[in-house]
């Protein structure tokens, strides 16, 4: 009976003993080597195929599992490989489950039926909301960052302590609003009595005056404090308001200039609100990038999202939105600043009539970087410089 040799171990064997791969080659090999080879690609979770073939290379199907090793437990392990080839296995902590692949390549959200958790197909992270996997990997060490330094970092630069003194500031701004806003109604719509000095609102009627009380005309009733004289209202002295609109030159002041430029809605003119508290969101935002709507809360509520918001969830950090004041600006700087604007677009304008894109690209990277780098200059002073660490800087 003819012989051959293994190309496994090199001894020779009958060839009615031997294990047929059944390749193009026609390889034979002895079936304790081909068994050994068979397992542990098993082991290792990959598909058998023919240890001898190069170009055209020989997989292994389930019918040739079962006639190296019968129907025992290499042909389930066979089974269970193919299932797994065609499967992804969740990557939460202590769930362990198997989800079927979808063949598309672009990112997609995968909801696992087990744990009831989200990923992303790509990155196998928590699925991410409105950003790209690099993106989302920088914004949760952004968040790390901001909670390590950043939100230090911009406490500093507002030129106050910690939370705390944040609030009792943010207090202190609301109700000096609110005494504006009063004072600037007491002004427009009160006069002085001439005879007690007591302030007088006219709501309607003619320009004679009863201090304390309604006119005659109007039924003389809704008797207030008053000294009862008769005075003319267009003769009486104007009320002068105690608080004017200039800034404080205080700690307030500094903090106003962060508070005082809300997030906008992306696309639209409608102030971002919190949606822990429900206020207009002032000063930094932060935007849960796990979430699949718009989830963001304020500076003040954020204490609260460990509490009440899932506590794996990044969230990205905005700074307070730029608003050049022309007070920053000296007239020298504004004459600068205009004819650089100016040489720049007369610089585009000629690159894109002789059409050299690579010209026209050039000119505006080094536009980019100057205005960036005027940004950070015009943002010392008002906080946002803090955010240099806690940036998507990746």
């Amino acid at each position: 009976m003819a012989k051959m040799q293994c190309p496994a171990c090199l001894d020779e064997f009958d060839r009615s003993s031997m294990f047929d791969v059944r390749c193009t080659s026609s390889h034979y090999f002895c079936v304790e080597d081909m068994q050994r080879i068979v397992r542990s690609r098993l082991k290792n979770r990959e598909q058998p195929s023919c240890p001898m073939c190069t170009n055209d290379i020989y997989l292994f199907s389930e019918g040739d599992v079962a006639r190296l090793f019968g129907n025992g437990q290499e042909l389930d392990e066979m089974r269970t490989m193919a299932v797994l080839n065609n499967s992804i296995q969740c990557p939460f902590a202590g769930c362990g489950n198997f989800l079927p692949r979808c063949d598309s390549q672009e990112r997609h959200k995968i909801d696992c039926s087990k744990c009831g958790k989200s990923f992303c197909s790509q990155c196998m992270q928590m699925y991410h909301f409105r950003m790209l996997c690099t993106e989302a990997r920088c914004a949760a060490a952004s968040w790390l960052s901001w909670q390590a330094s950043g939100r230090a970092d911009f406490f500093r630069q507002a030129g106050i302590r910690d939370i705390r003194e944040f609030f009792t500031i943010e207090d202190a701004r609301k109700r000096l609003n609110d005494l504006r806003m009063d004072e600037q109604w007491k002004a427009t719509n009160c006069r002085h009595c001439p005879h007690c000095d007591r302030l007088v609102n006219r709501v309607d009627g003619c320009d004679r005056m009863v201090c304390g009380r309604d006119a005659q005309d109007k039924g003389g009733g809704n008797l207030q404090r008053g000294c009862l004289k008769n005075f003319n209202w267009s003769a009486a002295r104007r009320y002068v308001s105690s608080v004017d609109d200039k800034p404080v030159t205080s700690k307030l002041s500094r903090i106003e200039a962060i508070l005082d430029r809300p997030h906008l809605l992306p696309g639209t003119d409608l102030v971002l609100p919190c949606d822990l508290c429900g206020g207009k969101i002032r000063g930094p935002a932060m935007e849960c990038i796990h979430c699949p709507g718009l989830f963001a809360v304020c500076l003040s509520c954020e204490d609260k999202l460990a509490a009440q918001h899932a506590k794996d969830h990044v969230f990205l950090v905005r700074p307070p939105p730029a608003q050049i004041q022309p007070v920053f600006l000296t007239p020298a700087t504004r004459r600068t600043l205009a004819a650089f604007t100016g040489v720049a677009t007369m610089g585009w304008m000629l690159c894109a009539v002789v059409n050299n894109k690579e010209a026209t690209s050039s000119l505006l990277l080094k536009v980019a970087r100057v205005m960036l780098k005027g940004a950070a200059w015009l943002a010392r002073g008002t906080g946002e410089a803090a955010y240099a660490g806690a940036g998507l800087a990746c």
